[in-house]
């Protein structure tokens, strides 16, 4: 028995874990998994209701289960920064999940801005550190709201946390077909990043079958545009990830397309579909739900059942491949996208 954490989020996120959760339950059903589901009700409703964000009683019980599921947050009501530092930086924080992955391929050539790539050049996955550097939220404001004012930022890399990343990195490596990697970095303007190339360095030797090479961040983003099919996996910093993790989302056709994945090695992940519509509050009552179920896909990975996360993933193909037509509108009927998912499954 599996148990599950998971976290709706708000109106957006709701729409897709309810899809996402439809679709894990006819999945579970045809491969045999038995799994509970524990939800906490964390966002914009809770937060204005009762004033708290996440509770450590709430922390303690999503560090013990099985996996996390976050729909994902955004509400007119308050800034997006409330909920995504008080709630998701913190269990990021608290459960350590230092390593962030999202995997970049294109469900249909329709959606890919590269039209002499697609499917056929962009399918990669992007491991980027996720706690630390830039996001260690250490610095300073001196004499604030004045024309003299000086916002100051610490980049902070612990040794320890870097080898989990790359380490990471070179295990995902090994296990794809290309065996690849590839570490982007700005190691000629920013002196700290020669711990990474260091690391990285020691770390390959116990990988000899994984090919690897480094690149500097501003040849990686031209890159992506005129050569993506260079590309099996790439592990970078935080800031650097974060850009290339947006540049990789429209090379699958939009947020609503993908998902992030937050890991503990061999203790915990959490899994998060990209935001979309909940950007625009005139359509966050029809997400794309796509990212949501290949979020709970790859969550299924996580726990061993590659037999039914594959069954799901080529159903959700399918239904992207031959059903274009309903995400090329505003307004996407989420619940009938699920449908189709579970109809093909």
């Amino acid at each position: 028995m599996f148990h599950f954490g998971i976290i709706p989020g708000d109106v957006a996120g709701k729409i897709r874990t309810r899809c996402a959760l439809k679709v894990l339950a006819r999945v579970a059903s045809l491969h045999g998994i038995d799994y509970q589901l524990d939800t906490f009700d964390l966002g914009a409703d809770n937060y204005i209701e009762t004033g708290e964000l996440i509770s450590k009683d709430q922390l303690v019980s999503l560090g013990a289960m099985d996996g996390i599921f976050l729909g994902g947050f955004g509400d007119p009501r308050l800034e997006r920064s409330v909920c995504d530092q008080g709630i998701k930086a913190r269990i990021w924080a608290e459960l350590n999940l230092v390593v962030t992955m999202r995997h970049v391929f294109v469900y249909s050539d329709t959606f890919c801005p590269l039209k002499s790539f697609g499917q056929r050049a962009v399918d990669f996955v992007i491991v980027r550190e996720n706690t630390e550097t830039s996001y260690s939220n250490l610095g300073s404001f001196i004499h604030k709201n004045t024309p003299d004012e000086l916002a100051l930022t610490q980049g902070v890399f612990i040794r320890k946390t870097v080898e989990r990343v790359m380490r990471s990195a070179f295990i995902l490596a090994h296990r794809r077909q290309l065996r690849k990697l590839t570490l982007i970095d700005r190691s000629r303007r920013v002196p700290a990043h020669d711990l990474g190339r260091r690391v990285f360095a020691d770390i390959s030797r116990e990988y000899p079958d994984v090919v690897t090479n480094a690149m500097n961040a501003e040849e990686a983003a031209g890159a992506f545009l005129v050569q993506p099919e260079q590309f099996d996996v790439i592990v970078t910093t935080a800031d650097i990830g974060d850009m290339l993790m947006g540049m990789g989302l429209e090379l699958q056709g939009g947020p609503g397309f993908g998902f992030t994945a937050y890991h503990n090695p061999g203790q915990i992940s959490m899994f998060e579909p990209c935001p979309s519509a909940e950007d625009d509050w005139e359509a966050q009552r029809s997400p794309n739900p796509v990212g949501a179920i290949a979020a709970m896909a790859h969550l299924l990975v996580t726990l061993g059942k590659q037999e039914a996360a594959v069954h799901l993933g080529q159903a959700l193909s399918r239904t992207v491949r031959e059903h274009g037509e309903l995400f090329s509108k505003s307004s996407i009927d989420s619940d009938a996208v699920a449908e189709l998912v579970i109809e093909y499954l």
